[in-house]
């Protein structure tokens, strides 16, 4: 705490929020799907060329874990999170039977600190929309103090 910010020490593990999934992805190691889900994961460095001026320019951008890792802090909950589609930024674990499968709304609200049904009733596309677009309960909560002692201090 050095610059008077509080060090959050408690991570948001994907593992602490896992529960069996109706959300099953492909099971073969080399499918389709998985080759999708490892491209658009992976680290790439790719010529292309621009749409409307066909300008070529070089797109590059760095590897994510694939599948998300159980055990290490889970990576921010993005408002794409939701669809049926492989995206670069949706969260995907392997099951303990090679399989793969994306995070359920509930796992999504648990990840976040909400609790579990916080946004029931939507459709899991926009539950997972407004959960990328929430602040992590936690993490708020952990800040919130440091800020209003700083506030009570520059008043006094």
């Amino acid at each position: 705490m050095s610059n008077g910010w509080p060090r959050l020490v408690h991570h948001f593990h994907i593992w602490d929020h896992h529960r069996k999934s109706r959300v099953s992805l492909s099971s073969r190691s080399k499918s389709p799907e998985r080759e999708s889900w490892r491209y658009l994961k992976g680290a790439k460095k790719e010529t292309r060329t621009h749409r409307g001026s066909g300008t070529e320019y070089t797109y590059a951008e760095g590897a994510l874990g694939f599948p998300d890792p159980l055990d290490k802090p889970s990576r921010t909950v993005l408002t794409g999170e939701g669809g049926p589609g492989p995206s670069r930024f949706k969260h995907v674990i392997e099951t303990s039977d090679n399989r793969l499968r994306r995070l359920t709304p509930e796992e999504i609200e648990r990840l976040n600190g909400f609790p579990e049904g916080w946004t029931e009733g939507l459709s899991d596309a926009r539950r997972a929309f407004l959960m990328g677009n929430a602040l992590v309960v936690g993490i708020v909560e952990m800040i919130g103090p440091v800020i209003q002692k700083r506030l009570m201090n520059v008043m006094v």
